[in-house]
């Protein structure tokens, strides 16, 4: 488990915030983002309705396709970045 894992609480959702909250992360189509992140879709959408309810993460529509990415007008944004990339940077055994 590795420390965004841990301070997040859930293996999803961080690889969901590690995937949208990097700089000029792209946007993702629920299947895209599934099989970036290694997840299944139905808990890759129960996770970003999740996110979509705190506003971390906009969707728009395109055609027939649902596109995701990071708020980044949200107060939090940068934050989460910096969290994010902190964290990538930690041995994932959790020592420092």
């Amino acid at each position: 488990m590795d420390i965004l894992q841990r301070i997040i609480g859930s293996q999803s959702r961080a690889e969901i915030l590690r995937l949208l909250f990097t700089p000029d992360a792209p946007t993702f189509y629920l299947r895209k983002l599934a099989r970036e992140a290694g997840l299944s879709a139905p808990v890759i959408h129960r996770e970003l309705q999740s996110l979509l309810e705190l506003e971390l993460v906009r969707q728009n529509s395109d055609g027939n396709r649902v596109n995701f990415s990071a708020n980044t007008g949200h107060l939090l944004y940068p934050v989460l970045c910096e969290l994010v990339r902190l964290a990538g940077q930690i041995p994932k055994s959790g020592s420092a």
